[in-house]
Parts: C-alpha cells; structure tokens; sequence
C-alpha cells in the first residue's frame, strides 16, 4: 500500500465492516471523529482567574484549574463528569481541556523552539537548553524549562539530597530505573560511589491527557500508557538538584524486562519535545490528524498469548531448519518481547503500520535521550534481549529460525549489545529530560541483573539501602569504569 497515509491505512483497518458493508447515503454513519469540541462554558471567570495567578506569580496547573472549577462551577462539573464512560476518563478528559484552554487563550506556548529568558543564573548547558525549548508550566517566570508540564501531586515524589555532597565539584554519575510503577534515579560520586541525592516518582500519580480517538477509561493489567512513562522519568530527573545534576559525566539506564514497545524513528523526537514540553502529544487543532508515533508498552505482566499461542508459535519454529550443533534459542511466554510481537503481528496489525522500530521501554527512554532517528540506532543489551526470547545464546544475536517461524521482520528489532556498551550522547532540550548534554548514554540493561550484582556488591554495605533503588546505582559502576579509562 506504498503511498497511502498511515492515518488512512489505519481507518481502513477499523472500519473494514462498515465500509463493506456500506448501503448509500440513507444509511451513512460516522465513522471517523466527529462531533462538536468541548469548551468551558466559564472561559471568561477562568481566564480572569488564571491571569490573577499569574500576576502574583503563583504556579498554575490543570490541578489548580479543576479545583477552582469544583469550587466555583460545581453543578456544571457533575454534569461534564456524568457523561463520561468512568471517573477515571472523566478527570483525563477535563485534564485534557484545560490544558488545550489555557494553549488556546495563551497562557502557555505549545510551539517547539520559542526563546525564552529566565532570570535565574543557570549553566551554560542549561542555557541552551532554555533558549530551543518552550515553556512547560503556565506560569513562565515562576518555573525553570526542565521543569515537567505535567505536575502530579507533591505527595507522589520524593527526593533525598546529601546536601554537604553536592557542591563540592566532582564529578557525579547519573542512573534511572524505569520500573513497572515507580521510576528512580540516583546521583553519585564517581570517585567511591557515594550517594549524593535520589528521587522517586509514582507512575500512579501521573495523570495525562486522553489521546484524540480514545475514551480514557481502559486500563488492562500489562499495558502501559508510554507518555505516562516520559513524563514520569522528567518529573524524576528534575526532582535531583540542578548543581547535581550539571557535573553528570555519564548515564546508566536499567527497568522492567520482557516489555516491548513500536515507535516511529524519524518523527519520535519532535512528539517527545512536545510532550515533555506542554503535557500532550499533538497540536491543538489536529485532533483529526493524529497519528500516533509510539505504541503502548507491552509489559512483562500481559497475558494476551495464551497457551495454545505459544503452542503454536513453538511448532512452528519446531518445523524450521534446525542447523547442525545449533543452541535453542531462548524460550518464548506471554509479556515476553518477540511472543507479543508475533500476536500484535497476528490479531491486530494495524498498530504497527508507520513504526519501524521497537525495544524495551528503557531503550526507548535511552532512544529519545541521545536523539536518535533512525531504526538502525536501536539497542538492547544481552539481558533484555535474551528475556524477549528468540535469542541465539552462541551467537548472541536474534534467532532467523524463529523470526522466519513467527514472521518478525528482522530491520524492525534493535541491535543486540554487551552491557557497557555507549550507544550515543545525551541531547539537548526537553528530550534531554533535565540532564545536561554531550554525556555518554550506555545501552539500558534489565533490571533483575542489576538487582542481583547490586546485591552482591552492596553485602558489605548498610542493608537498609532500597533494593530497587541499588539497580540504577549499579549501572554508574559502568560509567566509573569508563571515568577510571
């Protein structure tokens, strides 16, 4: 289908049963998004109310905006909430309109690459970081540009700073546990390891807004929203001190096995500025040409192959020419990588038209951290890719038997690598999630083997020290070896 756009790939794929089964005028129904847009039938109170936060410089954000609409506009509230399928999409709807209200009446710029100036000193990496993004809050003189768009409640986050630490000018290394439902990272010395500050955000408390075309209340066991996840690991990243976090020398990443996620190489980076800079993924009239550009995560804990699937996915990789002294590959389950690309192949294509690329969420955060466009600057490391099953354990590389077996075409899986592997450089902008720019990026690794060599190099150590967060502390040993070369 060389030259249909993938929008209309996709409604073809939707509608098939209706368009076949389409009569003539008479019985035409809509079957694209239609309807009026919703607005706030208060605008002018809500302006006037916005514009007086803002003359007294106090931080305003979707949360403020719905608490005002509860005190104020109470009746209109339970109406707006009534229709909507659930509580829960109800409130990522309104979160949703007040974000695109306060884009439309100005209060934030939603375009990527305006100038701004900011009256705090900052670093000369900071800076620039500054003037080729946008503002992220609806307050500009009251927060700094690597603060996240999206605010979840204090309560939601933590940070802990050895304060004594912080200023003493050496160097410090950066590591990030993107986990099933918290994201962590530390700061440490990168001569002796020493803690220097940690942070700590709840997936959970998250809230973004529903895509266009979506309704908001699904929430399935082994799914997970990505741009939850990219704006979790900004607030995270943000949380540690800004002095911390501009001696940065290198950036260890580790999170959540077995999960896969598609994205679309060359348009990844602008939708992730966006994101990151306003809190929403698309402009604020192209509801209708929405395309997204990154799937959801497939997560460990998904269950959609079932046991007859992988029954048949291991007959027919059975049924495939078994070279001579060949290693079996590693097994395939359910939430496993290469078994939930076969089913999305399977029973629901149509998600994967325009992407070219996949890996773990963690190779994904790491993908848009260094600015890479293309499928070819995809990795995973030999951990996470022997967890997604269908790896050669002689050769250290995907299986051809089993991507034959399963119809996986090879150009979309990312490069296998050994841990301590540098797969580029940290960027600029929001996309740099806060952190400063040119610092080697090493490729992601899987949690659990993090888990297991922390624990045996923190034995010695003070037991009390947080288990998971010793996974992404683990991965700065890497950048302390390369310090010390």
């Amino acid at each position: 289908m060389e030259g249909v756009p993938r929008r209309t790939l996709r409604h073809w794929l939707d509608d098939a049963e209706k368009i076949n089964s389409f009569d003539g005028p008479d019985s035409r129904k809509s079957i694209g998004r239609s309807g009026r847009r919703e607005i706030l039938p208060f605008g002018r109170e809500l302006t006037a109310f916005l514009e007086e936060g803002r003359r007294e410089g106090r931080e305003m954000t979707s949360s403020h905006m719905i608490e005002y609409i509860r005190q104020n506009h109470a009746q209109w509230l339970e109406g707006y909430l009534a229709d909507k399928k659930s509580a829960e999409s109800g409130q990522a709807a309104l979160t949703r309109l007040c974000q695109r209200f306060v884009e439309r009446h100005g209060f934030t710029q939603a375009s990527i690459g305006v100038a701004r100036t900011n009256s705090s000193a900052a670093s000369a990496n900071t800076a620039e970081a500054s003037s080729n993004s946008s503002t992220s809050t609806y307050s500009e003189s009251s927060m700094q540009s690597s603060t996240p768009a999206v605010q979840p409640d204090t309560a939601a986050t933590q940070a802990n700073t050895d304060m004594e630490e912080i200023d003493d000018g050496s160097p410090l290394l950066f590591g990030l546990d993107i986990g099933t439902t918290a994201i962590k990272c530390v700061v440490v010395k990168a001569e002796g390891g020493q803690t220097v500050a940690v942070a700590n955000v709840s997936l959970s408390d998250i809230v973004v807004p529903t895509r266009p075309g979506e309704d908001g209340e699904e929430n399935n066991v082994g799914v997970q929203n990505v741009d939850q996840v990219l704006l979790a690991v900004q607030r995270a990243v943000t949380l540690l001190p800004e002095t911390a976090r501009r001696r940065v020398t290198s950036v260890g990443i580790c999170g959540q096995m077995h999960g896969i996620v598609w994205w679309c190489s060359r348009a990844v980076h602008d939708v992730a500025e966006r994101l990151l800079a306003t809190g929403v993924i698309w402009a604020q009239d192209d509801d209708e040409a929405y395309e997204p550009m990154w799937s959801d995560l497939i997560t460990w804990q998904d269950q959609r192959c079932t046991a007859s699937f992988l029954d048949e996915c291991r007959e027919k990789i059975a049924r495939a020419k078994i070279a001579v002294n060949s290693s079996l590959p590693s097994r395939l389950a359910s939430g496993y990588g290469l078994a939930s690309f076969a089913h999305t192949l399977e029973n629901s294509p149509r998600t994967l038209v325009g992407m070219d690329a996949c890996g773990t969420i963690h190779d994904f955060v790491a993908f848009i951290l260094c600015g890479h466009t293309l499928p070819s600057e995809t990795f995973i490391d030999t951990t996470d890719a022997h967890s997604w099953g269908g790896l050669n354990l002689q050769t250290q590389t995907w299986d051809p038997r089993v991507l034959r077996a399963l119809r996986i075409p090879s150009s979309m899986l990312p490069a296998v690598k050994k841990p301590g592997t540098c797969i580029g450089h940290s960027g600029s902008g929001y996309t740099s999630f806060g952190l400063p720019d040119n610092r080697p990026v090493y490729v992601p690794m899987g949690d659990h083997p993090c888990s297991v060599l922390a624990a045996l190099a923190q034995r010695e150590a003070n037991p009390e020290n947080d288990a998971n967060l010793t996974r992404a502390m683990l991965l700065t040993e890497v950048g302390l070896k390369r310090y010390d070369d």
